[in-house]
């Protein structure tokens, strides 16, 4: 086991760890159009990171969210952007980039006016292999609150390889809209459909009727090109979980053999908690009363094939084992949880200085199940990364 610090880190953005290496996002002051620009850089955690910008002649810009669905691709998705040659519109490029062997290839490209994409539609991109995505543009409707929010889909599967577009028709994915897809395996992901009712006020500004239903779903992804290139309108899903006005999800999240997901309850003021096991199809489900605010949702994850749950109290934060039921660790109000990641748990807090009449940053690292204490660093955490499963990268200021 290995721990290293790197320090005099300035920026610590939208981080993702593929293969060995480490890909970061980060976001310059400089806008293209209304549109943010963003710049990728990949570190090699084998080569003491050392840092390269992702094709730093390509101008990228971030209005699409690009979800890799594809297990283990070691791929980084972004859109590039000119507008030479065009009057009042914009040539837009989504790249594929191989983060291995630096190779890319430009997968999709369309022109329209960026100033669409302010207010007038978001679109989200679905690589769902080497040769499928779906693309998914979501437009404006007026509710009977007489607010505005994107509750109007429309869905293509783009052949990446043929250029060729096909509607889709699932009635299921027209009404809903996809939300996510995340790979648990070569063949299967999980996917999430429908609209969370916690983002933009959605329980109290929209109807029962302009809700969505939202379902969580183990899907395979072959089984879903084939029948949309069937325009199949009743897409056959493997159901996991639903939800419907009362009820919406908060989230959804694959750890380890784990389908981790929560739906709260407006009526009850509730959250139930959900860990499938994808692997022998078995269900834990747990609940967290006294749901006022966003902030109270627990925190659910896996460590040691263990389900658990970071649940905040008046003491603290406490660690609670869904399997023996107990708590089995604790931290005071004065420690924040930062983050959790494969067997590690590293929290944060302030020290006062002797001396002086000020606090001073400091981190812990702990090691699940024993909780040992592994590492105490007086430096402030930005954030972490664990390339094999047993090392841990700390970033600090």
């Amino acid at each position: 086991m290995n721990i290293r610090i790197l320090k005099n880190v300035q920026d610590f953005e939208s981080v993702t760890l593929q293969k060995d290496m480490v890909v970061e996002k980060k976001f310059p002051s400089v806008k293209f159009s209304s549109i943010k620009s963003v710049k990728y850089f990949i570190y090699d955690t084998k080569k003491r990171y050392r840092k390269e910008e992702i094709l730093p002649k390509i101008k990228k810009i971030d209005f699409i969210d690009c979800i890799d669905a594809v297990w283990d691709s070691g791929c980084v998705y972004f859109t590039a952007c000119s507008s030479a040659g065009y009057q009042h519109k914009t040539f837009v490029e989504v790249y594929r980039y191989n983060i291995l062997d630096r190779s890319y290839d430009i997968i999709y490209s369309f022109v329209d006016s960026l100033s669409e994409f302010d207010h007038n539609k978001k679109m989200k991109i679905f690589i769902l292999n080497s040769s499928h995505m779906i693309i998914q543009t979501a437009y404006p409707v007026q509710t009977e609150s007489r607010s505005e929010d994107y509750l109007k889909f429309d869905l293509t599967l783009f052949g990446i390889k043929d250029k060729t577009s096909m509607r889709i028709v699932d009635e299921n994915l027209v009404h809903n809209g996809i939300d996510d897809i995340i790979p648990i395996s070569a063949s299967r992901s999980a996917m999430k459909t429908g609209f969370s009712l916690l983002e933009s006020n959605r329980h109290t500004l929209l109807t029962k009727e302009e809700a969505s239903v939202e379902g969580i779903s183990i899907i395979n992804i072959q089984q879903l090109i084939s029948d949309l290139l069937l325009r199949t309108t009743n897409v056959a899903f493997d159901p996991i979980g639903q939800a419907y006005f009362s009820k919406t999800f908060a989230y959804m999240d694959v750890q380890g053999n784990f389908l981790i997901y929560s739906a709260i309850n407006f009526d009850e003021q509730n959250e139930e908690i959900f860990f499938y096991n994808f692997a022998s199809k078995e269900m834990k489900t747990c609940i967290n009363n006294n749901i006022l605010e966003y902030g109270d949702i627990a925190r659910p994850c896996v460590m040691d094939d263990t389900p658990l749950l970071w649940v905040k109290n008046q003491k603290g934060t406490e660690l609670v084992n869904l399997n023996k039921e107990k708590v089995h660790f604790s931290f005071s109000n004065e420690i924040v949880v930062e983050d959790i990641i494969n067997n590690f748990v590293i929290t944060s807090g302030m020290a006062k200085r002797k001396f002086f009449r000020s606090y001073s940053p400091y981190f812990t690292v702990y090691k699940y199940p024993q909780m040992n204490l592994l590492l105490q660093e007086n430096a402030f955490y930005l954030g972490c990364v664990s390339p094999d499963g047993e090392s841990l990268d700390i970033f600090v200021k």
